[in-house]
């Protein structure tokens, strides 16, 4: 089985977001919301969300679902293990975490959504990291993809 590079990652992230049928703001503002929405912890619910909402904004769809994916099954624990250290540490609260061994749908929305000190504080610690991250993501995104429109569009 062929590892997929960091490098070769990126090149299909930018492929598939300059492959999207809209104006570089659409997809840029849909990839960052979508990512945004990623880093909360509304388990299985969130591609729904960035549906909805990118629809009523006017956003990108796909970008948004695209941006959503950035927290999956092996960015997760990584991703969710820091935002509770950190919605902790912000909190004050003393409360543990521990992931669930088996990561099916029930057990995982049990873990997030079955204690509100727990939701609150990996929400606090999604947001303080997804706030600066969608950010970024926006402006990098929008200038990629209207780098890469402009050069297709002139050949």
């Amino acid at each position: 089985m062929k590892r997929l590079s960091l490098q070769k990652a990126k090149e299909r992230l930018i492929a598939r977001l300059v492959a999207i049928q809209a104006n570089p703001r659409q997809i840029a503002a849909g990839y960052a919301l979508g990512f945004f929405l990623g880093t909360t912890p509304l388990v299985g619910i969130k591609t729904w969300i960035a549906l909805l909402l990118s629809t009523l904004l006017g956003w990108s769809r796909p970008a948004a679902v695209i941006g959503v994916f950035h927290i999956n099954a092996f960015t997760g624990p990584i991703f969710y293990t820091l935002a509770f250290g950190i919605g902790r540490l912000v909190l004050g609260t003393d409360i543990h975490f521990v992931f669930p061994r088996e990561l099916g749908l029930a057990a995982v929305w049990q873990a997030f959504m079955g204690n509100r000190q727990i939701f609150f504080t990996l929400l606090t610690g999604g947001l303080l990291l997804g706030i600066p991250g969608t950010i970024f993501l926006y402006g990098a995104s929008y200038r990629i993809v209207k780098r890469l429109h402009l050069t297709r569009s002139e050949n």
